[in-house]
């Protein structure tokens, strides 16, 4: 698509050019305003085909699992088309960190605060050190349990990575209807607050207000009990799909390499076959005996949401 763009810029400067050296002068001015709002215009319309925005929402005892979904991640990579953008904040004092600097060869103390990447390509294949960007840096004061924090990411990476298609993951623990997070602010707190359903819900329509987006083409919760009926209706107008566990996930999660790979590849897929594709990843990415204990997890269209509260109200 860039390649496209590039070819129609060129194509302006050069026509431009031809147009310039055969006019008057008292013209070249009007001339020059002239393509240079063209040239704006054009670079206006560069756009991937996807930004998928990730809340890594790690600071606390899963600060190792983000360090491995991050990995994941780069499996795919960003591309020209194709945005993988996180935002993550992890305790640099959790005792898991030491293996990012024995076994990652990556100072944890890099990531202090809370950090936006542009998640890169692994290319060498060794699945063990990091090539993502860091693109912006913030204070330790942005609690990630803040619904304003949630916001200003979401707002942040769809201004910055705009695309034709958006896709939201929100990463952490879940506690069904109850919400979701725990920052702990880097060790100094025992327990974060979290967000609620409904504190999310709003927050993402607020995020989505006057971007010209009027919900995601899919939602998902890489955490435990967050695909229940009791979830479902705070996101029913968010997205087309959502992605949730209504059981315990312990610790493998999202299958980001073939998930984000799959998508990438194919950036024209239809909602629901990338829905099947992504249960089948995650259901291949987890077969640990302790997982076949509460191994679930679900796509719900949620164009039929509204049918079925109506049928679960009846039979409730």
């Amino acid at each position: 698509m860039l390649d496209s763009v590039f070819f129609y810029l060129y194509s302006i400067v050069l026509f431009g050019g031809y147009i310039y050296m055969n006019m008057k002068p008292f013209n070249h001015i009007i001339c020059l305003l002239f393509f240079v709002s063209l040239l704006s215009i054009s670079v206006l319309e560069a756009r991937a085909s996807w930004t998928v925005l990730v809340y890594g929402h790690a600071d606390h005892n899963l600060t190792s699992a983000m360090r491995d979904d991050l990995l994941e991640m780069e499996q795919a990579g960003s591309s020209e088309d194709f945005n993988i953008v996180v935002q993550v904040d992890i305790n640099t004092k959790n005792r898991g960190t030491k293996l990012w600097k024995i076994k990652n060869k990556i100072d944890p103390k890099k990531y202090n605060g809370v950090n936006r990447l542009l998640i890169g390509e692994d290319t060498d294949g060794r699945k063990v050190t990091f090539h993502s960007k860091i693109i912006e840096s913030l204070s330790e004061s942005n609690n990630m349990d803040d619904p304003a924090v949630l916001r200003d990411f979401i707002k942040w990476g769809m201004a910055k990575y705009p695309a034709d298609r958006y896709g939201l993951v929100l990463w952490n623990h879940g506690g069904q209807f109850l919400g979701y997070g725990g920052d702990t602010q880097n060790a100094s707190l025992k327990h974060g607050q979290g967000l609620t359903t409904q504190q999310i819900r709003s927050t993402i329509t607020e995020a989505l207000t006057g971007t010209g987006v009027s919900k995601f083409e899919f939602i998902g919760f890489d955490t435990c009990l967050m695909g229940g009926a009791e979830v479902l209706g705070d996101f029913s107008t968010l997205c087309d799909v959502f992605f949730a566990c209504p059981e315990l996930d312990y610790g493998d999660g999202w299958d980001y390499g073939a998930t984000l790979g799959y998508l990438k590849a194919n950036p024209n897929v239809g909602i629901k076959e990338f829905a099947k594709a992504e249960v089948g990843f995650w259901n291949a990415h987890h077969g640990e005996a302790m997982d076949l204990t509460h191994k679930v997890h679900a796509a719900y269209d949620m164009a039929r949401y509204d049918a079925f509260a109506q049928s679960f109200q009846a039979f409730a």
